[in-house]
């Protein structure tokens, strides 16, 4: 009978002692119709073994593939969200949330309507846009670092401060080299807050982290997702100066969450390191810098091949809503996905799914085509960034999170500032529809890193076999678990 679950999440399975019985038992169970990982397992088999002889084996196996989706379980009990817990995770999705509207509001469509205002040209406009990432390809890192050596809270509040205080700056621009100047400023607050905030939550929520880095993110996508329309609104019905005013009250209610109720850690930090030159974290970095090479490549360019195949200026607009909203809706699936099956799944998956998306946008025309290919696209890209944060969190230790995740952060940011810039000379010389191809393979030759590396990837990247359970009783515990 069941009386406890591993204490691991994700069990070794219990070999037979000798090659040649492994295969001679595993082979009589497939010849037989059992999956293998259940073969791995004497107990996990004789359970299935009486299932099958009730009739039962299928419900079991339904039984075995829906409870990979329930919370991990330590020591025999569901991982219980402790209040403060809870408590963190709304503070920083609420901060989030308006930090990133605040700082969205700022730039789209805001930053270049203000800059043609005050006559700069295009070229300057592209340049003094490119400002903010450029900071946080230096600042993500290092911000990691510090937050390792002098806690979280005081680098969240350094990063909330900036949102507080850079909107009401852009009030005082006049040339060029003042809003450049500011949007370096502005740039500093998400380049801390987004890594800060990520390693704090791989802190406190070290065996659902995919999971609630999902939630994190996607507070921040909606708030990416509402601020161009509200500031779009803004604008037109009263101007600049109240638009930035906006932003100013967003920006400074999230300092306030920030300052309010991020409690001080009460554990010791270390002197901190720089994770960059960590291999593991480089290669982990390196998959994510592919999918946002490929993702802001199609973000830059996509409206203006859609207006070439028909598409209207609004349509484009929606799409980029609905583009938005995938990735959203996806990350925290994706992230409770890689919690319990392993950081590789979404990984690989995430890779193809983010080629077929962009395969799709080569090939196919017309608004219902190239929204489902956006789709594949966001979807993909969701579920490789659900595994890479999380993923960069385990190859550390546990009192280097922020300097391994602000890497990762500022490998992402190159791939990101790299794929429009190289996808805008293919385009020149091969046309969009081959720019695209182009782009569709990036993903998939990372791929074949990762079959090569995944060995020397610490973490949950190669569990044996999902959580299985061990006893018809726990079968019928789970099974009353998981149905409505």
């Amino acid at each position: 009978m069941y009386t406890s679950a591993p204490t691991s999440a994700y069990p070794i399975a219990k070999e037979p002692s000798h090659p040649t019985s492994l295969f001679r038992e595993t082979s009589s169970c497939l010849v037989s119709g059992i999956p293998f990982p259940l073969a791995l397992d004497r107990e996990c088999f004789n359970a299935f073994r009486r299932a099958q002889e009730l009739g039962l084996q299928f419900l079991f196996l339904y039984s075995c593939s829906v409870s990979w989706f329930r919370p991990n379980e330590v020591g025999g009990e569901a991982e219980a969200l402790s209040s403060r817990s809870r408590r963190s995770l709304a503070t920083l999705s609420v901060a989030g949330f308006l930090a990133i509207l605040s700082s969205t509001m700022s730039k789209s469509p805001t930053l270049p309507l203000l800059a043609e205002s005050l006559g700069i040209s295009p070229a300057a406009i592209g340049f003094i846009a490119s400002t903010s990432t450029i900071v946080g390809i230096f600042v993500n890192v290092i911000a990691g670092v510090l937050s390792d050596k002098y806690g979280r809270r005081i680098l969240l509040i350094a990063g909330g401060a900036v949102f507080a205080t850079a909107p009401l700056l852009y009030l005082f621009v006049r040339n060029p080299l003042q809003l450049a100047a500011v949007r370096a400023y502005h740039g500093f607050a998400t380049a801390i807050f987004v890594p800060v905030s990520l390693a704090l939550i791989a802190d406190v929520f070290p065996e659902r982290r995919g999971e609630v880095m999902g939630l994190f993110s996607s507070s921040m996508t909606a708030g990416r997702m509402i601020a161009p329309t509200l500031a779009g609104a803004l604008i037109f019905s009263y101007g600049f100066e109240e638009t930035f005013e906006t932003c100013w009250v967003a920006g400074a209610i999230a300092f306030l969450v920030i300052l309010l109720f991020i409690r001080p850690e009460n554990y010791r930090r270390v002197s901190g390191k720089f994770a960059l030159p960590n291999p593991k974290v480089i290669v982990v970095g390196s998959f994510e810098a592919a999918v946002y090479f490929v993702m802001q490549a199609v973000e830059t360019f996509l409206p203006i091949y859609a207006g070439m195949i028909g598409i209207s200026a609004s349509e484009i607009g929606l799409l980029f809503t609905f583009q938005i909203s995938v990735m959203a809706i996806i990350k925290p699936i994706a992230g409770r996905i890689s919690d319990r099956l392993g950081r590789a799944y979404p990984l690989v998956f995430g890779m193809v799914m983010s080629s077929m998306g962009v395969i799709g946008l080569s090939i196919l025309g017309g608004i219902s085509a190239i929204a489902l290919s956006l789709a594949l696209l966001s979807a993909g890209t969701a579920s490789v960034t659900s595994s890479t944060k999380p993923l960069a969190s385990e190859v550390v230790s546990s009192m280097e999170h922020g300097a391994a995740i602000g890497a990762t952060e500022t490998i992402k940011d190159v791939g990101q500032a790299l794929g429009p810039l190289a996808i805008g000379v293919v385009i020149k010389f091969v046309g969009y529809r081959k720019a695209f191809i182009f782009l569709a393979a990036l993903p998939l030759l990372f791929i074949p890193l990762y079959l090569k590396v995944r060995k020397g990837l610490k973490g949950r990247l190669d569990p044996d076999y999902p959580y299985l359970p061990h006893s018809l009783e726990h079968f019928r515990e789970e099974l009353l678990n998981v149905l409505p």
